[in-house]
């Protein structure tokens, strides 16, 4: 034993004095320059300048524990924790005491948040290496606990670096622990675990005894990884969730411009449609617009004529014969062309402006000239509107009009057919009203005219009591017809991120708690340890027998089982079985299986006990399985099941008899039948839907090539016959998609019931058919005695009853004077019922069996239809529990539909 203490020591020391090695290799490297030896490779963190010296006293002070030197070993520990104790502050509270570049300035940046500082795992490991040196070999639990820590830490760094996760070697967005850094780590972790075997006592430690510590510091240290990532995340996401915030009122500005820029269009649009636009024309345009309600923010719109200093007279004269007696023109200037408002609506408001000459002032002038020359929309920079009274910053947004109706190749032939401009004025707090919205008031902003922030040029801010000096901020930049405006956003009191700090606080609370909760339990367990063993030995052999036979039920929980014995007589059932076939478990015990459940074939004929699986299995031992056969209910009706009998061996592993395990599939093979009924009818829809689809897309191309020669002989009268019949295929075809639509939202819509007001449902169905052919010489008698709410999937109640009613109207008897339709509601018994009774076309009687199929159509040319209504009536009742039938009353048709108000 000596001679393996003694062995033992030898290798905490030598990882003491490797760890010590590459220390003062990276210290040299960082001397002479060397990268390599700082980074190893150069897309690797470096191991930093501090981060060798603590290597370097870790080394020594490993060497010098096992050389039972207490000074030097609590001294380098003491340098350990201040070197990573500090660094780990600097981290936490954001603070940088000089540390880092304190014995060296960083010249390798790489992976680095901070000039020269060490990763923060790198100061966490070195933290716990200076307490294990500090603490010395009187406890060497800890010492395992404190040396598998820092192993875990540095083995998740090489992982990182294996699999190039960067995340798993460094935290969030601070510096990365380097690859050297993670091994020599590896390295003093073992060293240090290997300290506990070189005491005198190590025949008496128990590895045991320190797994509570390891796997409590394992926690903790992973506790430490998790709360500072969800603090990352946290933040991360919470920025993303600003940004989206100020992403949406941003797009939210640009939408509103763009639509007010296309308003302006619109009215360019105008003056191209006619040969001239008069004041009364263009209050009418406006008018129609509702700009206070349509277009908020905007204070009118209207136009400016572009006039020579010549024309002028001319021109006023013009505008005062056009509902305009009192018009002038203002300012006086020099200028030899006149930019003046023609007219702008609403007139009220902008009463001050008409007869402006807008190129009195060089932003507006700028602004015009070059939407004039370049045949786009123009925006001015910060103004002053005349007729706003508060002297709020505004704008004009300014769309040109030519003379051709088109913009001009060239600038000089767009001012020679130049006319004048569509504009709007903006008061810059109007437009940016209810923008707040988009975002519930979470953040505010200001808008600032041009490419920078500066006073002079803020044209709107949001700024109110509740905005606060928020950590979110950011600014962004808005292109709008020429103009470029700066937005400077931040967050407001209401901004709630959707991600709370408090969650990594309350994780590394709870992790806390866990890891010391984890340490308590651990203890209580292995002080439990040999009592647990002794009992475990004492009822294994115990236990072994019933294993199996427990293991079968388990495994084959939710399902029936049962045990046979060699003579097919039952040993044991679970609940499931008992469930399924409806006896007790007394009633089942030493009887025999085949008597009990399986003596006949579905259809009643005696099922012969040899061809059973129950005998094979126990005969020949092997596993059988069936889903063709029926066991019998004690009720006497059959089940249909899927079974396996599988056999129970000794332990000697001689046949003891077989267990089965069976489920009812009942339901599984009405489904499948459901299924092969679904197939078929999608094969004939299929097979339906394209002859009907490419009918009339044929009919249609036909009479189009019709249609096309008849145009070309310039016969006008065959030309719109054949357009005519192509319109009413069309229509054909239309209404065929719209019932498929309607089919296929029949089949696949989800809906919760609701309470339905019947009479209402037939009321509106009334209303809205009253438009068909023919509603007109219908009369209606209603019957409308139910009373009571239907509570129902309401989409299914009205399909059936417009599809009912609607079917009426279609297919009255047209050469009977007296049409009558009779709607009907009731109560019988505890269902709904509508009946709708008719006196129309009916249906043949040759044809009434297929009444419920798809594409039926039985009165072809007295109506087009699809020949899904009825089909989509017949699905919807069924869905609703249901049943629609039909009577034949000798002339015209009763159907009647009833729902039970129980489901």
């Amino acid at each position: 034993m000596l001679t393996i203490v003694n062995n033992l020591r030898v290798f905490p020391r030598l990882c003491g004095a490797v760890s010590a090695f590459f220390g003062l290799l990276v210290l040299f490297g960082w001397y002479t320059a060397n990268e390599a030896l700082i980074q190893v490779l150069p897309h690797f963190a470096p191991m930093q300048y501090n981060t060798a010296l603590g290597f370097l006293l870790a080394g020594l002070g490993l060497f010098a524990l096992t050389r039972e030197y207490s000074k030097l070993t609590v001294l380098c520990g003491i340098g350990c924790i201040l070197l990573g104790g500090i660094t780990l502050l600097q981290y936490i509270f954001g603070l940088n005491v000089g540390l880092d570049e304190l014995f060296m300035d960083a010249y390798i940046m790489v992976k680095t948040s901070h000039p020269g500082r060490m990763a923060p795992n790198t100061a966490l490991c070195f933290t716990v290496v200076g307490l294990v040196l500090s603490i010395g070999p009187r406890n060497q639990k800890i010492q395992i606990s404190l040396g598998s820590s820092i192993i875990v830490l540095s083995i998740l760094a090489l992982i990182g670096y294996l699999t190039n996760v960067e995340g798993v070697y460094g935290w969030g967005s601070l510096t990365r622990m380097a690859i050297h850094t993670a091994s020599c780590f590896v390295v003093l972790g073992i060293g240090i675990i290997s300290l506990a075997f070189v005491e005198e006592n190590v025949k008496k430690l128990d590895l045991w005894r320190v797994v509570p510590a390891t796997l409590s510091a394992i926690v903790m240290i992973l506790t430490l990884l998790s709360s500072y990532g969800i603090k990352e995340a946290t933040a991360v996401s919470n920025t993303e969730y600003f940004e989206r915030l100020v992403s949406d009122t941003h797009d939210a500005v640009y939408e509103r411009f763009s639509l007010y820029q296309h308003t302006l269009l619109g009215g360019v649009g105008v003056m191209y449609a006619s040969t001239r636009v008069e004041r009364l024309d263009w209050r009418a345009y406006v008018k129609a617009l509702n700009i206070e309600e349509t277009l908020p923010g905007i204070a009118g719109i209207g136009f400016i004529n572009s006039v020579q200093v010549e024309d002028l007279p001319v021109f006023i004269e013009k505008a005062r014969l056009d509902a305009a007696p009192t018009f002038i023109n203002h300012p006086k200037t020099s200028n030899p062309d006149k930019f003046i408002i023609t007219y702008i609506e609403p007139e009220a408001f902008n009463e001050k402006a008409i007869g402006l000459d807008i190129g009195f002032e060089k932003n507006r002038r700028a602004a015009a000239e070059k939407a004039r020359d370049f045949g786009v929309p123009s925006l001015t920079e910060k103004i002053i509107l005349v007729q706003d009274g508060q002297k709020t910053p505004g704008f004009l947004l300014l769309v040109p009009v030519y003379e051709t109706k088109f913009v001009p190749d060239t600038i000089d032939a767009r001012r020679e057919h130049f006319t004048g401009w569509v504009y709007a004025p903006f008061i810059a707090s109007d437009f940016m009203k209810g923008l707040a919205d988009v975002n519930r008031n979470q953040i505010s902003f200001r808008v600032y005219d041009g490419n920078e922030i500066s006073e002079d040029g803020l044209i709107y801010s949001s700024v109110t009591d509740s905005t606060s000096d928020s950590l979110y901020q950011t600014q962004t930049m808005l292109k709008l017809a020429g103009r470029q405006w700066t937005v400077y956003w931040h967050g407001t009191h209401e901004l709630t991120p959707p991600y709370s700090q408090k969650l990594s606080v309350f994780v590394l609370i709870f992790g806390a708690l866990c890891s010391m909760l984890l340490y308590y339990t651990l203890m209580r367990l292995l002080r439990s340890k040999e009592i647990i063993a002794r009992e475990v030995e004492r009822q294994t052999d115990k236990l072994v027998e019933s294993e199996k036979r427990l293991q079968l039920v388990f495994d084959s929980a939710g399902e029936g089982i049962y045990g046979l014995d060699l003579e097919g007589h039952t040993t044991f059932a679970n609940k499931a079985a008992q469930n399924l076939l409806g006896y007790s478990l007394e009633e089942m015990l030493n009887k025999s299986q085949h008597d009990l459940i399986q003596h006949s074939y579905a259809d009643g004929t005696p099922f012969d006990e040899k061809d059973g699986n129950f005998l094979s299995t126990i005969r020949d031992g092997k596993t059988y399985s069936d889903d063709s056969e029926v066991f019998w209910h004690k009720n006497g009706t059959a089940i249909p099941v899927e079974y396996t009998s599988r056999p129970i061996r000794d332990k000697n592993n001689q046949l003891a008899g077989a267990v089965v395990v069976f489920r009812d599939v009942g339901k599984r093979k009405k489904a499948e039948a459901e299924i092969k009924q679904a197939n078929a009818e999608l094969e004939e829809f299929a097979y339906r839907t394209s002859h009907d689809l490419r009918s009339p897309l044929v009919s249609s191309i036909s009479l189009l090539g019709i249609a096309e020669k008849a145009i070309h002989a310039d016969n006008k009268t065959k030309a719109l016959a054949s357009l005519s019949h192509t319109q009413k295929s069309l229509k054909k075809l239309e209404e065929l998609v719209k019932d498929i639509l309607v089919l296929t939202q029949t089949k696949n819509e989800k809906e919760d019931k609701q309470a339905i007001d019947v009479e209402a449902v037939v009321m509106e169905t009334l209303d809205k058919l009253k438009y068909m052919d023919n509603f007109d010489r219908l009369k209606i008698k209603q019957n409308l005695e139910f009373s009571d709410t239907l509570y129902a999937k309401k989409s299914r109640v009205v399909l059936i009853i417009e599809n009912l009613i609607s079917n009426a109207v279609k297919y009255q008897d047209l050469s009977n004077e007296n049409a009558i339709v009779e709607i009907s509601t009731y109560r019988e018994r505890n269902n709904f019922v509508l009946s709708v009774k008719d006196n129309g076309l009916g249906v043949p009687k040759n044809q009434q069996k297929n009444l419920f199929q798809m594409f039926k159509r039985f009165h072809p040319r007295t109506s087009f239809g699809s020949g899904l209504g009825l089909y989509m009536m017949k699905k919807s009742v069924t869905i609703l529990g249901g049943d629609i039938s039909y009577e034949d009353p000798g002339i015209g048709s009763i159907f009647k539909v009833v729902i039970p108000l129980s489901l």
